[in-house]
């Protein structure tokens, strides 16, 4: 690439276009590239932390100032322990739709930003939460992560089996884990609570009108 750029510059000098001479003596700093990675990502933690706070301010002043994420004590579905059931994105039908269950999925229900619930498997304790991801063009969609919170390892990705297929292919048993299950989205009691979020009905009147639309 060096000297791509190199011979681009020259040609550049020899046809009149620069006439600065161009000083290629000083070398690449190993520290400075280091920094400057460090730099780029404490951004995108940041920027990732700006895209949460900006939908949980939008929820809030569209439901009038209610406490977002809602919090569920004591709440089990299928072994699953819910923790927090987060916030349903409502903002507009592309958005909603990226935050929305799959055909495969046993119940269409949207997935919660700030979802958290733990469970017990392999006997260990795994953490499983949702977050929104930014896909760098101003497009959100859920991130799914889960962690062994007894071994600290954890999986990222976009959908609730990702993770869980890469425990497995770790474990190398040939075992397959159904991310919805897992995470309790195949559990009526977890479909009741999702529905009483307060921009539950919002969201899904914006989702199925879309879906309507395109189908005609």
């Amino acid at each position: 690439m060096r000297m791509k750029y190199r011979t681009r510059a020259v040609r550049a000098q020899e046809s009149g276009e620069v006439t600065e001479k161009i000083d290629y003596s000083e070398e690449h700093n190993p520290s400075d590239y280091e920094e400057r990675r460090k730099a780029r990502k404490r951004q995108e933690n940041e920027d990732r932390r700006t895209w949460r706070e900006r939908i949980i301010a939008e929820a809030q002043v569209e439901y009038k100032g209610a406490l977002l994420p809602q919090t569920v004590e004591g709440n089990r579905s299928e072994g699953v322990e819910i923790r927090e059931l987060g916030i349903i994105v409502s903002s507009d039908p592309q958005t909603i739709a990226n935050f929305w269950s799959k055909s495969g999925c046993l119940y269409s229900h949207p997935y919660p930003v700030g979802y958290k619930a733990t469970t017990i498997h392999w006997n260990q304790e795994f953490l499983m939460t949702i977050d929104a991801e930014d896909d760098g063009q101003g497009n959100l969609f859920p991130l799914f992560t889960v962690k062994s919170l007894d071994s600290g390892k954890m999986f990222s990705g976009y959908s609730p089996t990702y993770p869980w297929t890469q425990f497995c292919l770790k474990r190398s048993t040939g075992e397959r884990l159904s991310g919805p299950r897992m995470y309790g989205f195949s559990d009526h009691v977890t479909m009741a609570l999702i529905r009483n979020l307060p921009n539950y009905e919002v969201a899904s009147k914006i989702y199925y009108d879309d879906e309507s639309d395109d189908d005609e």
